[in-house]
């Protein structure tokens, strides 16, 4: 997996997390104290986050950060 490959994949992951609170990216941003812009970009693969930024992101959905982690390799 390409580093690319495991931002898209992480983004989605994100997203799904988000979508299954039906939470919008205008919530959890203003909750993570950043524009709505930034994550944007997260979501779509095209941020490297960092580590406090994922973190601001699972408090602001109440998830585990691991949760963000699972997805599998696609071939």
């Amino acid at each position: 997996m390409t580093k690319e490959e495991f931002l898209i994949q992480l983004g989605k992951s994100i997203v799904k997390y988000r979508l299954k609170q039906k939470l919008t990216q205008t919530e959890v941003a203003y909750r993570c104290d950043f524009e709505r812009g930034n994550l944007t970009r997260i979501e779509k693969g095209k941020a490297n986050v960092t580590a406090d930024t994922l973190l601001k992101i699972s408090e602001a959905m109440d998830v585990p950060v691991s949760k963000f982690f699972n997805f599998q390799k696609k071939n």
